[in-house]
């Protein structure tokens, strides 16, 4: 099998699939690309969505449990004794209805009171560096909302946005809003404050949405249901009060490692979002529960995914450099030799 990574839109994409000929489609995109890539690819290849998508034919889909977020989403709001809880839902059909209805089956059976606003999607959502487009009918729900309040979303990048938005139009988050989000490291932390955000187990459901469209090849079905994966967990920062940890949190850094590593992190990132100690202090504990350095966690797990991409797919090196966090090619090579005793390419003729 060869795998190709890939990461383009529109045109572009269904171009690259056409000249590829794939046998078999693993994602993470929604609604209508979902619909048009059906479209464009012939009918027997599978599709494996790692993303909310409608049910579509010979199309199956690997998702984080949303229950699990709703239930630690609220554990954490009744800690911090709010109001009301809210949903917050960007425009996007059918994925955005989709939220609300699961959450509102949630709650009619865990017995909490319903609430949940949607918005149109803002044009300026994909790049909040530059600015926020403040919707007044956002606005007129934010200031109208009991305070203390707390909302969450599952839309990428919402969670940046509502912080945003307060800061905008004068509301303290998190003393008036707190906010949780479905955002990725590098946006929750963009903002100010940064964001509590979700932990999505993503090796779970890659290895899962992998062996799925195996399974799609080899009997021509699949699940008709999504399938679901636990372990999802949420990381709070300042959004909710978070960062005031007053112990060393393994396991929270061991898992933002293996999420992240390969995003370029540093053990500086590490300490800022999953502890509440000094460097010091975590480097210590960390090497006496692990056995290795923060550090050396990071590089491992750079390393493993170096040779998984080096073995199972066609990526370049240099690519394949970038990938798995490294900016430059010279210092890659360096680390990868030093660790595996061959150059990269070499690593890939021996292991293919």
């Amino acid at each position: 099998m060869i795998a190709r990574d890939f990461f383009l839109d529109g045109s572009e994409l269904f171009r690259t699939l056409s000249d590829w000929q794939p046998n078999v489609i693993v994602c993470f995109i929604v609604d209508d690309l979902v619909i048009n890539l059906r479209d464009q690819i012939p009918p027997e290849v599978p599709i494996v969505s790692t993303a909310r998508v409608q049910q579509l034919s010979n199309t199956a889909v690997v998702l984080a449990s949303a229950i699990e977020f709703y239930c630690q989403a609220h554990r954490l709001f009744d800690q911090l004794q709010v109001n009301e809880v809210w949903q917050f839902v960007f425009g996007g059909e059918p994925t955005g209805q989709s939220s609300q209805r699961q959450y509102r089956e949630y709650a009619a059976r865990h017995n909490v009171v319903y609430h949940s606003q949607w918005a149109p999607e803002p044009q300026t959502l994909v790049d909040l560096h530059k600015s926020v487009e403040v919707d007044p009918d956002v606005e007129f729900w934010l200031n109208q909302l009991p305070k203390p309040v707390g909302i969450f979303s599952q839309n990428t990048l919402a969670g940046c946005y509502l912080a945003r938005t307060c800061e905008l139009i004068g509301l303290k988050v998190p003393v008036d809003v707190a906010i949780i989000g479905s955002d990725g490291f590098q946006v929750a932390t963009s903002t100010h404050p940064p964001v509590t955000s979700v932990l999505v187990p993503a090796p779970e459901i890659g290895l899962r949405a992998v062996d799925i469209a195996i399974e799609m090849l080899e009997t021509g079905s699949g699940p008709c249901e999504p399938v679901i994966i636990e372990g999802l967990t949420i990381l709070e920062r300042a959004s909710t009060g978070g960062g005031c940890r007053v112990d060393c949190d393994i396991d929270a850094a061991l898992q933002f490692i293996g999420q992240h590593a390969c995003e370029g992190v540093k053990v500086n990132d590490v300490v800022e979002q999953t502890q509440g100690v000094s460097r010091m202090t975590f480097h210590k504990r960390f090497l006496e529960v692990a056995g290795i350095t923060p550090g050396a966690a990071i590089r491992e797990r750079r390393m493993r995914e170096a040779r998984w991409l080096l073995s199972q797919t066609d990526v370049a090196p240099g690519t394949i450099c970038g990938l798995c966090g490294y900016r430059e090619y010279p210092h890659f090579y360096k680390v990868f030799r030093a660790s595996e005793g061959v150059s990269p390419t070499q690593y890939r003729n021996l292991v293919k």
